[in-house]
């Protein structure tokens, strides 16, 4: 497959294309590290991120990612059914994705220097809690953070009921403004 975006020399499949549902760069969003994308990969989807540490999170459907060979099993009813199975894909790999019509996937990726390896994080090693209370009450899935090794990627799952808040007062944590990094 052949990306129709090159940015800085990293390859991106832009919305538009059957298999690409959302792509957000940094470039995109003005942020600094991060992005984002959710595909269906259908018969095959390759990712690579050079530089860059890979979660890949299945969001439905069922389906394979193979890196270096080895094959893995992503699947999941739906995100609000399940916890996911993760998994964690160091820089300079090359993800390859296939799986039946209803399987979509998310990438989250970061820059990292490949301290850590190809790993498939399974739902009994993440931790679930219910944080707050009254309007802020929610459901805090820690799908990827520690102890779960990554260099820079942290990832939540937080389920809201109708008509709460996912935290209250709004805020951050990337040390902007002076809020908690």
């Amino acid at each position: 497959m052949t990306p129709n975006e090159t940015v800085d020399g990293q390859a991106y499949y832009k919305p538009g294309t059957d298999q690409v549902r959302l792509t957000i760069t940094p470039e995109t969003a003005g942020w600094t590290y991060l992005d984002f994308e959710v595909v269906a990969p259908g018969a095959g989807y390759q990712a690579t991120a050079e530089g860059r540490e890979v979660a890949v999170v299945p969001l439905s459907g069922s389906g394979t990612a193979t890196v270096d060979g080895t094959t893995y099993e992503l699947a999941r009813t739906s995100v609000f059914e399940q916890m996911p199975h993760v998994l964690y894909v160091p820089p300079g790999h090359t993800i390859d994705l296939a799986g039946n019509d209803e399987f979509e996937v998310s990438l989250g990726s970061a820059p990292a220097e490949g301290k850590y390896p190809v790993r498939l994080f399974r739902p009994d090693e993440m931790k679930s809690e219910m944080r707050g209370g009254g309007a802020s009450h929610r459901q805090v899935n820690h799908v990827l953070a520690p102890p779960l090794p990554a260099e820079r990627l942290i990832l939540y799952e937080v389920y809201v009921p109708r008509g709460t808040w996912s935290g209250w007062a709004p805020h951050c944590h990337d040390g902007y403004d002076g809020s908690p990094y």
